[in-house]
C-alpha cells in the first residue's frame, strides 16, 4: 500500500514535531504515517458543530505505543483524532474492526471523552499494519 499523494510530495501526514519527542519516549511498538483515512460523524453534536451526517477524507499518522494509541490528522492543525491511553477502561470504550485486510475501523462514542459531545464517529484508516494494531489493541483491552 502506498503512501498518500500529500505525504511523497510535502511531508503531510507525519506524527507532529511537537509531539514525536513524548511518543518516542514512551516506547513505539507501531506506526504508520502519510496513510489516508476517512473520518464520518453521525448524529454528531458538539459546542458549535452539529452533523447529522459528515464524511471527511485525510492524510494522517497512526501510532501504538507501550503508553497510548494515537492518530492524527495534518488538517486540523495538526491535532490528534485519537488519543487514548492503554489502559483497559479506555480502550474498551473503543470498537475496533477490520473493514478490510488492510482497513482498520475505530468506532466510539465522543461522549465517552468529551462530555458536551454525542453521536457517533467512525476512523478508517487504511495501512498494512491494519491486523497488527487490532490485534495489539484487542490484546490491552482485557
Amino acid at each position: 500500500m502506498s503512501k498518500t499523494f500529500l505525504y511523497k510530495i510535502f511531508g503531510l501526514g507525519k506524527i507532529p514535531k511537537r509531539m514525536r519527542p513524548a511518543i518516542e519516549q514512551e516506547g513505539i511498538v507501531l506506526i504508520d504515517e502519510g496513510i489516508s483515512g476517512s473520518i464520518k460523524f453521525k448524529n454528531f453534536r458538539a459546542p458549535g458543530r452539529r452533523y447529522i451526517w459528515k464524511c471527511s477524507w485525510f492524510t494522517g499518522a497512526i501510532v501504538l505505543t507501550q503508553k497510548r494509541f494515537a492518530a492524527f490528522t495534518f488538517y486540523p492543525f495538526f491535532n490528534p483524532i485519537i488519543n487514548v491511553p492503554l489502559d483497559p477502561e479506555q480502550l474498551n470504550k473503543l470498537d475496533c474492526s477490520l473493514k478490510k485486510e488492510t482497513t482498520l475501523c475505530i468506532l466510539f462514542d465522543p461522549s465517552d471523552f468529551c462530555e458536551d459531545w454525542s453521536g457517533t464517529i467512525e476512523c478508517s484508516f487504511s495501512t498494512p499494519q491494519a491486523r497488527l494494531f487490532l490485534e495489539q489493541i484487542k490484546g490491552k483491552q482485557t
